[in-house]
């Protein structure tokens, strides 16, 4: 090991907690979190980021197939889609709004996270299910399955299909029955499923 390295395992020694549950200072305004408009151009910027990544990573799994399979495909869908930081905002079925006795068309809640969310509603969280509107095995095939795909690309792929939603238990259990192994895009559609914040995701895509 090189004095470098030994002088930082030793300056480093000491791991320092993560916070983990609150917002990036860079969200609150006048101690509240900003509007959901606000909201919403974070999530934006956060997503042009990780369609920069997701670039990279494209050119290093088709130089290196063979050293890395279908590991690396798993690394991308799980571990840097799902995972990626605050990208995720999160819109509710009709009935999940009914379950927690707010307005149809209540927007102070769209794009709070879920520790927001638990400390509004308490228990009432624990009768919804969050749920990828679009599977993460869509992303992780198209990683495989197109050959070029630019930053650009990644970018207006991740606005168009990366949505995430809060769902009642009974809406889950009809989408795990009726789709075990993979889902269609109009899978809520079909099922009846109702999305009220529809309007806010063209506002979300412009």
């Amino acid at each position: 090991m090189n004095k470098r390295s030994i002088a930082l395992r030793t300056k480093y020694n000491v791991a320092r907690r993560l916070k983990l549950n609150s917002r990036p200072k860079f969200y609150i305004k006048d101690e509240e979190v900003e509007s959901y408009k606000k909201r919403i151009l974070y999530v934006k910027k956060k997503m042009e980021h990780l369609a920069e990544i997701l670039e990279h990573l494209k050119n290093i799994y088709e130089n290196n197939k063979k050293l890395y399979d279908d590991k690396f495909l798993e690394f991308v869908g799980y571990y840097v889609i799902r995972n990626w930081p605050d990208k995720d905002f999160p819109f509710f079925s009709e009935k999940a709004k009914n379950e927690l006795g707010v307005d149809k068309y209540e927007v102070g809640l769209i794009g709070m996270t879920r520790h927001e969310l638990s400390k509004k509603f308490g228990n009432k969280m624990k009768k919804l299910t969050y749920e990828h509107w679009t599977p993460l095995s869509f992303f992780r095939d198209l990683f495989d399955k197109e050959e070029k795909l630019t930053k650009k690309d990644f970018y207006e792929i991740l606005l168009d299909c990366y949505r995430v939603v809060y769902i009642t238990k009974e809406e889950d259990l009809k989408l795990n029955t009726r789709y075990k192994s993979s889902r269609p895009i109009n899978a809520y559609e079909e099922l009846n499923i109702k999305i009220d914040d529809i309007e806010l995701w063209k506002k979300f895509e412009n």
